[in-house]
């Protein structure tokens, strides 16, 4: 066949849009150069089995293809993962089909594709365009918004590379077909359209180096709150043991007054002064709740907070947990969750806050469970999710989304409920285990 030699530029092609599209909903699991291999060789076998001409095999290798190199290198369930194999299949046959439609108008036949080098290339150039853009639209409706990653305004110029390379293939290919030319005219114009095909292929792989190099600055961004946190927890360490110190050079003038009040018979006054010497920051400890400083400190931060508001508060982080959180989904996601248990535990007569982190081996998960008082029910929101009782209604509910955005980015599972026997409200969340 008169294309053989351009499919697998089509199928390149194909492959650098799946893992875009990958990328922006779900995280990877495996590193950017295994990501590659396994797509490389993934497609190249779809390319492989497109020379059987069946186009029933094509279309399913396609979405079995897609749907393998989800689950091996991104996180997500299987349910996910054939969903979006579903949506990439659709949308790949559908823009080729249409593209076919709109050549078929002007050359007069379907199948021209199969012995016309400018309508091969030309089909090509004008359905792959429209697939990135669908599979954009589609990520960007249906998606999660990476937290802390911005899209390069540089991208939307790229764009319009394709838009414009469209517009200019199909005034080509309708002088080509339409108009009697020279061999050479005709040879030229061959070559201006391939070079077009060229320039987007060069387009997506600038748009897939962008995104990487935002990756990057972004991993930068996570290694310098890690940092910040290690800083944090180790300042307070010293704060501590500075405090220490000075109630160990003082106390010596408190065994003295405690002996004077002992000698004078006055057990009120000793336990009085007990009291608020237990309260002096020299006899609290930082708590070490887990081995995450970064957590280490937001759950400490909690704590204080409920002391203030006189919420009791219980912590259970097993070790080597939550380690696929990066440090803006694990501050998102505790923040969120913790913040709107206080807010409705405060409320309650008896104000409790349970919050327990453990590995589930059987499911090959973590789970997070937060359990506070609450006396009413919440009101349900259509998302599925509970309205906050804040006054600020426009911003009602944005801790809980935000929360469930980030469980849903990692292929988890979300619930939230209230136990009316218990005057309970829970939130259950299992997050997949790092591999």
């Amino acid at each position: 066949m008169i294309d053989r030699w351009i499919i697998p530029w089509v199928y390149a092609v194909e492959g650098i849009i799946a893992v875009q599209y990958f990328r922006y909903l779900f995280s990877k699991k495996v590193g950017p150069v295994q990501l590659s291999a396994a797509f490389f060789f993934g497609y190249a076998l779809i390319y492989g089995l497109s020379l059987f001409d069946n186009v029933i095999l094509n279309v399913v290798d396609f979405f079995v293809m897609n749907l393998f190199l989800q689950i091996c290198c991104f996180q997500v369930g299987l349910k996910a993962a054939l969903f979006h194999s579903g949506i990439m299949t659709f949308v790949m046959t559908a823009s080729e089909f249409i593209m076919n439609l709109l050549l078929t108008a002007i050359v007069g036949d379907y199948s021209a594709y199969e012995y016309n080098l400018l309508v091969c290339i030309t089909l090509g150039l004008l359905s792959k365009p429209l697939f990135f853009f669908v599979m954009q639209s589609v990520a960007r409706v249906i998606g999660p918004k990476q937290e802390g990653i911005g899209e390069p305004k540089l991208l939307l110029l790229l764009g319009c590379m394709p838009v414009i390379s469209t517009v200019v293939s199909i005034a080509v290919i309708y002088v080509g077909l339409t108009t009697v030319l020279e061999p050479v005219t005709e040879i030229l114009l061959a070559i201006s359209v391939i070079g077009l095909f060229i320039a987007n292929f060069i387009v997506l792989l600038i748009c897939d180096s962008m995104h990487k190099l935002y990756e990057d600055n972004f991993s930068a961004q996570l290694s310098s709150a890690r940092d910040r946190a290690d800083a944090e927890f180790y300042r307070m360490m010293l704060r501590s043991e500075e405090d220490q110190r000075i109630l160990i050079h003082d106390m010596k003038k408190h065994l003295s007054t405690i002996s004077y009040l002992a000698e004078s018979a006055n057990y009120q006054g000793i336990q009085n002064y007990i009291s608020e010497w237990e309260k002096q920051p020299g006899m609290k400890k930082i708590p070490r709740y887990c081995d995450n400083n970064l957590l280490n400190v937001i759950l400490a931060r909690h704590s204080n907070i409920c002391s203030v508001k006189d919420i009791t508060f219980q912590v259970d982080v097993r070790v080597r947990t939550l380690q696929s959180l990066n440090d803006l989904e694990l501050t998102a996601l505790f923040e969120n969750l913790l913040t709107n248990a206080e807010e409705a535990a405060e409320k309650a007569e008896e104000k409790e806050i349970e919050l327990s982190v453990y590995a589930r081996q059987e499911s090959h998960s973590d789970v997070i469970a937060v359990v506070n008082t609450c006396d009413s029910a919440p009101i349900a929101h259509p998302s599925g999710l509970f309205q906050s009782s804040k006054t600020d209604k426009e911003h009602h509910g944005l801790g809980m989304k935000s929360a469930r955005r980030v469980v849903t980015q990692k292929g988890g599972k979300f619930e939230a409920f209230y136990e009316e026997k218990e005057y309970r409200f829970f939130v259950i969340i299992e997050l997949p285990l790092m591999e």
